[in-house]
């Protein structure tokens, strides 16, 4: 408690109020903070308190849940955060989604097929078709793959 109240002055002056003797805050009577879902607020004392807080890992979800928290309780410095967090979110979303396109093409787009002329191939149409198979039935379903796709700095090992 004493950790949130610095953050907020309606909160320091909730908790400024004395303790009433009900049994309100328990397991089977929980205080019920209005329009605030239980994991906005989780994710809000996450923030608070920097429990296993890794930003690689935090969705766009949880960066709203915790300005939608802060605007309840003019937190600044909570909205300030998410609002870096949901920017610097956007930015590797796009970066992803570029890395993903990338290889989609890669999958899809065989490179040339060039042998040097000590290499066996008799009949460079038909190497080249052997290639492009290779390519597509190797290659592009690894780097594909839904659950387990290969990274490009493993394409080598493929070939």
């Amino acid at each position: 408690v004493s950790s949130l109240a610095p953050h907020s002055e309606p909160l320091s002056t909730i908790f400024a109020i004395p303790a009433s003797t009900s049994e309100e805050g328990t397991e089977s009577n929980p205080i019920v903070l209005e329009g605030i879902s239980a994991e906005d607020f989780s994710n809000f004392i996450r923030w608070v308190y920097h429990i296993d807080w890794n930003p690689v890992t935090v969705s766009e979800a949880v960066y709203l849940g915790i300005i939608n928290v802060c605007q309840l309780y003019f937190i600044e410095s909570g909205m300030k955060f998410a609002v870096h967090g949901l920017q610097a979110y956007a930015i590797l979303a796009q970066a992803r989604e570029a890395i993903d396109h990338e290889v989609r093409l890669i999958a899809a787009c065989t490179p040339p097929f060039v042998s040097d002329p000590s290499w066996k191939c008799t009949n460079h149409a038909l190497c080249t078709k052997a290639w492009k198979d290779v390519w597509w039935n190797i290659i592009g379903r690894a780097l594909l793959h839904p659950m387990r796709p290969t990274h490009l700095s493993d394409l080598m090992d493929l070939i």
